[in-house]
């Protein structure tokens, strides 16, 4: 594609060269640089880009688009832009054919509850013959084909490439786990969401954000961008939905146990099986029954349904569906052995952690016993809140390591049970250990939580990241005992 034709929407300035030049491909990482290629040059958080202009140039690329002027050989096509991130986004959009406009988008914010809320959402429509992308943590699904997940949302240039296989394979529907990293980076910019989901917001990620009104700010780009003919699914039970309501053009539904909201659910029970309750939706009753657990799943599921009937689809074939909708991996995740019961989340916030230890503590009489710890190089501030919500509400607690990163594991284990009685817990920094400790003393009627990672498979220690499944993990545990 001709230089000039990728930058019809774009305001520039041409430091020198032409714009004739054929681009072969866009690059943003200067290593993967081909002939003939566009290189953009970003200010990263960890390094910027404009370092690795010459070495871009020496790979091949004929044009670079840069912020600060940098001196740059003769026949070299040179453009200054603005905000290159955003610049980004547009030229992959274009290189790609503008793929996203092929596509109903559908983005889903918030701290937790995305990706259960996707997972759900991708089934729903599956049953209903829609073929359907899914862009999340646990991968990036094209019908039912899975590619690895390197983001929650991937750079915009990789984004846009996925868009257009996507479009290559027929899917008509793309569910979007929207992180705020990705709002903040200008990753989705330039896309048109047919529908905005809000799940909650609860601390987390304050490492990048500094502050819970950053945070939310950053929550907001979402909705601030949708437009007047399409949707915003706000979770009435949170109270943040009212400042998103206000930043939005978008029509507004709410959902939620309020019975302020428009879609909600009455007469809730929860079991170990699953939960069922009354969908209470346009003056209208339907008896549901989901395999899902928990008050916070429940809210996920609602979630789901409310997004869903935005489509026009059969809402009596969605509720008879839902019924159908398994078990995110990771995500409240059972595993027993021998009427032994274990249970595996993701919980990694404050809020996740307490949402998960009071959903099971609602469907058993018995102890539960809690292995967790925290991530290292993140959010330092809800440790110790971490570790009050586990010693006050299971009845014993096993703090360990998580993927400490670059962080010694004892300093995050200090940082956890700070200000907690001695006697209050337990720790074994292994993981490995830890869970078996925790399966060698659970008892008939009692639950493990092994909480934190949920569904990663590996355990990343220094720079090095190794195999670790806590559900593997679990297994052989129940083996051993």
């Amino acid at each position: 594609m001709l230089l000039k034709e990728l930058l019809k929407n774009i305001e520039f300035e041409l430091l020198q060269g032409e714009l004739e030049p054929a681009i072969s491909s866009i690059h943003y990482d200067s290593r993967t640089v081909v002939n003939d290629s566009l290189f953009v040059a970003i200010k990263g958080f960890q390094t910027d880009g404009h370092i690795f202009i010459c070495q871009a140039i020496q790979k091949g690329a004929s044009v670079i688009i840069l912020e600060d002027e940098v001196e740059v050989p003769k026949g070299i096509t040179v453009l200054k832009v603005k905000q290159s991130r955003k610049v980004l986004a547009l030229l992959s959009s274009a290189f790609y054919g503008n793929p996203a406009e092929k596509l109903t988008l559908i983005g889903i914010t918030g701290t937790n509850g995305k990706t259960t809320t996707s997972f759900i959402l991708k089934s729903l429509l599956d049953s209903m013959e829609v073929k359907t992308g899914l862009v999340g943590t646990t991968g990036y699904y094209i019908g039912e084909e899975k590619l690895e997940a390197s983001h929650t949302t991937p750079e915009s240039l990789e984004l846009h490439q996925l868009f257009a296989k996507m479009v290559c394979e027929d899917v008509k529907v793309v569910i979007m786990e929207v992180s705020s990293h990705s709002l903040s980076m200008d990753r989705v910019f330039g896309l048109n969401f047919k529908i905005g989901v809000f799940t909650n917001l609860t601390q987390d990620h304050l490492d990048f954000h500094k502050t819970m009104e950053n945070y939310r700010e950053a929550k907001a780009i979402l909705f601030e961008n949708l437009s007047e003919d399409s949707f915003a699914i706000l979770n009435e039970d949170d109270i943040n939905s009212n400042f998103f309501r206000k930043v939005t053009k978008a029509k507004t539904f709410t959902y939620g146990q309020s019975p302020k909201a428009d879609l909600t659910a009455s007469s809730p029970k929860f079991d170990l099986g699953g939960t069922s309750f009354k969908l209470v939706f346009d003056d209208s009753n339907y008896n549901v029954r989901t395999n899902l657990l928990g008050k916070f799943n429940l809210s996920n599921t609602l979630a789901s349904l409310l997004t869903i009937f935005t489509l026009q689809l059969n809402k009596r074939i969605i509720i008879e569906s839902l019924e159908k909708v398994q078990t995110v991996e990771g995500r409240f995740e059972i595993i027993r052995k021998n009427k032994l019961t274990a249970i595996v989340d993701y919980a990694h916030t404050p809020d996740a952690l307490e949402k998960i230890i009071l959903s099971v503590r609602e469907v058993t009489n018995g102890k539960i016993i809690l292995v967790f710890g925290c991530g290292g190089d993140r959010d330092k501030e809800k440790r110790p809140l971490m570790g009050k919500i586990a010693t006050e509400l299971a009845d014993k607690v096993i703090i360990t390591s998580d993927n400490p990163r670059t962080e010694n594991p004892l300093g995050i284990i200090e940082n956890i049970v700070k200000g907690l009685e001695a006697n209050s817990y337990q720790v074994i920094p292994n993981r490995k250990e830890a869970i078996g400790f925790g399966v060698k003393i659970l008892n008939l009627g009692d639950v493990l939580i092994v909480a934190g990672k949920g569904h990663e498979t590996y355990q990343i220690i220094g720079r090095e990241k190794s195999h670790f499944d806590d559900r593997e993990e679990i297994r052989k545990a129940f083996e051993r005992n």
